[in-house]
């Protein structure tokens, strides 16, 4: 397994959590499926060349087995390029450990705002430009996201951590996108490949092959789901025993897995539409998401709802 130094480090004191996706460790109930939707603008998001820059239109959450649908924020084009409705905060959501929370890249950096929408609100952050999804500590008090940066006159992707009410801003890692934090206190990210930020001998491992992207915890954070040749592969934490989830070739690209609270399903993008199967490798649904608009989907998330 390949391993390098981390330039910088957050130390995280959650204990590890079970091997695998233990029902056990699940506090409530699969609440909905939240995505960003936009198209592919024509940018490069990477300096090989490899990733191209997404443009979202808006967010939204779907019932995974119902009918309920909810635009949280929506922005419409007019032919003379004005831009009307909620533009801003159009970026993918995530939701918070509770599920009570959501937080979303926004135009000047970050906001979070209720599951529905309302609420919505800027964290006291310096203007910064954030890429793809912010995610929730395992306790819900702070963000970790990716965000553009200068270093040397050229552009880099790193990726910082924030408290929740918008203070003490500080560096993770360099050159580090697509983050997520599982209930363990363990960290994935894409760094050429995705990695896992080991939390005693304070070094990446690679995970997965190169090229690989959009890692994904379960809910105990013993396995990791990511994309990886336009295919959805789940894996040990330590990426052994990696396996293709679903052996149906996707319509488009299958994209940014999530893993449901249960840790029974993962729902992920391909193209226009949402698909949720089980671990066994069974599509349960798909759900066509692409309006009149012909819309990408990216970025979901599942919600937890907790028990009353």
């Amino acid at each position: 397994m390949r391993q390098t130094k981390l330039a910088a480090l957050i130390t995280v004191t959650v204990a590890f959590g079970a091997a695998g996706p233990a029902k056990a460790s699940f506090p409530g109930h699969n609440g909905l499926l939240g995505y960003s939707y936009g198209y592919e603008d024509g940018g490069v998001n990477s300096q090989d060349g490899s990733e191209v820059t997404f443009s979202g239109r808006g967010n939204r959450v779907i019932a995974p087995f119902g009918k309920y649908t909810r635009d949280l924020r929506r922005c419409t084009y007019g032919s003379d390029t004005e831009t009307k409705g909620n533009c801003d905060g159009t970026g993918p959501i995530a939701f918070s450990p509770d599920g009570k929370r959501a937080v979303v890249a926004a135009s000047d950096g970050l906001a979070v705002m209720r599951p529905d929408g309302t609420r919505f609100r800027h964290l006291s952050t310096p203007p910064l430009q954030v890429f793809g999804k912010p995610v929730f500590s395992p306790r819900g008090g702070r963000v970790l996201f990716s965000r553009s940066t200068e270093r040397g006159g050229a552009f880099h992707v790193d990726m910082y951590v924030i408290d929740i009410n918008g203070r003490h801003l500080r560096l993770v890692a360099r050159d580090a996108r697509s983050p997520d934090w599982s209930a363990a206190g363990q960290i994935a990210f894409v760094r050429g490949a995705v990695c896992v930020l080991g939390r005693r001998d304070h070094r990446v491992h690679r995970v997965a092959p190169n090229g690989s992207a959009d890692p994904s915890w379960s809910p105990g954070g013993g396995h990791l789901a990511f994309s990886y040749r336009r295919r959805i592969y789940v894996a040990r934490r330590d990426g052994s025993h990696r396996r293709l989830l679903i052996s149906q070739k996707p319509f488009y690209e299958a994209s940014t897995p999530a893993w449901s609270p249960g840790g029974g399903l993962v729902a992920y993008a391909d193209g226009t539409v949402v698909r949720i199967a089980d671990l066994r490798g069974h599509l349960l649904r798909s759900v066509d998401q692409s309006g009149a608009e012909g819309d990408f989907l990216t970025g979901l998330d599942w919600q937890a709802v907790p028990r009353k």
